[in-house]
């Protein structure tokens, strides 16, 4: 079973667990502490299902981790050359001179791209001279 059918699987169940639950405190002749725990249980496996906060204790299923690596780092990288202009502008300076070394980094970013893609499962980032 791949990782991906594991996580569907277990979001099934959770979410089905939780209305039952829910559905199960209010329709069963139960003292009424009971009731109101199922009910409480419920809802919070239901939203567990919902939110997919059980993802963090199953394990990764990207394998092109330098890939994603790099392109992470290119998205930072844009985020910085935006606020690197805004701050330049703000500031009534050339906007140029803030954003080229940016630029260069993000060029080199680009040009790695090619050498980690398929690489599976190392987080390294090679750096190209």
């Amino acid at each position: 079973m791949s990782v991906r059918a594991r996580r569907n699987f277990l979001a099934g169940l959770v979410f089905a667990a939780g209305l039952i639950l829910i559905v199960g405190g209010i329709m069963m002749p139960i003292p009424l502490r009971f009731q109101v725990m199922s009910v409480v249980l419920g809802i919070l496996l239901y939203q567990t299902a919902l939110l997919r906060m059980y993802d963090r204790f199953l394990p990764n299923e990207r394998k092109y981790l330098a890939l994603r690596a790099e392109t992470n780092r290119l998205l930072t990288l844009v985020r910085d050359m935006n606020q690197a202009a805004l701050t330049a502008q703000s500031m009534g300076m050339d906007r140029t001179s803030y954003v080229e070394p940016i630029l260069r980094q993000m060029h080199a970013t680009v040009d790695r791209l090619p050498l980690v893609a398929a690489e599976v499962g190392t987080e390294e980032v090679r750096q190209v001279h």
